[in-house]
């Protein structure tokens, strides 16, 4: 959105908010936790600039209304993401078995679960049921040819 509708003054400084968090969070954390450091650092980049200032920057400057409705979507799929995994990894900790059938039954779990989960969830949402039409419409599109 911020490339459509040239935002890109607005947030001219986050590029290198974000690089300069990045580079020190990852060099602090390198040094304890290797790689992972690594990742976390630029992990907290992304939620400390990135995260919030691009969608403020999209509603308060393009769609001239508040992101709360947004962050309060997002918080909310995060912590549905968050249990569904919860979930999937508690019960993919009581599998045993030789190595094989562990694998075998932890990929049903980890295919079954989360998906029949977020079905059930958002089966009647506006954004599920538009994704369902196109399934299906691509579908029907891939028989007829």
């Amino acid at each position: 959105f911020r490339d459509s509708w040239g935002l890109f003054w607005v947030d001219r400084y986050k590029a290198v908010a974000e690089a300069v968090l990045n580079l020190g969070f990852s060099l602090l954390f390198v040094q304890k936790w290797g790689t992972f450091g690594v990742f976390l650092g630029t992990f907290l980049s992304v939620i400390l600039t990135s995260a919030w200032v691009e969608p403020y920057i999209l509603y308060k400057h393009h769609l001239k209304t508040s992101c709360l409705e947004y962050f309060a979507h997002y918080f909310l799929y995060t912590a549905v993401m968050a249990s569904v995994w919860a979930l999937s990894n508690q019960l993919c900790q009581w599998v045993d078995g030789s190595t094989f059938w562990v694998l075998a039954k932890r990929l049903g779990i980890c295919i079954l679960v989360p998906n029949a989960i977020m079905a059930a969830l958002y089966w009647k949402k506006k954004e599920f049921v538009f994704l369902r039409k196109k399934a299906y419409l691509l579908l029907q599109k891939k028989r007829g040819e």
